[in-house]
């Protein structure tokens, strides 16, 4: 069985809470996004867990106080 797989993106100018809420079910399957590509989603196998995805525009190398502030409040960085 694959361990990893790519879906398409419907457009995060166009259908970004419809991607997360997309996001979401696969991740109560099991697939989890472990990264972005242009024009969808990089999935992992692991097991079933209830995440919120969440889009942050932002573009930002490696600013640890940003980082620090999100996982204070419980979001883990995906991608």
């Amino acid at each position: 069985m694959r361990q990893t797989k790519y879906i398409m993106s419907e457009g995060l100018a166009f259908a970004e809470d419809k991607d997360m809420e997309k996001l979401r079910r696969y991740s109560l399957k099991g697939w989890h996004v472990s990264d972005f590509k242009l024009m969808g989603y990089t999935l992992k196998k692991g097991e079933s867990s209830d995440y919120i995805y969440s889009v942050d525009y932002r573009s930002l190398k490696e600013d640890d106080e940003y980082f620090d502030l999100f996982s204070a409040s419980g979001w883990s960085h995906v991608a």
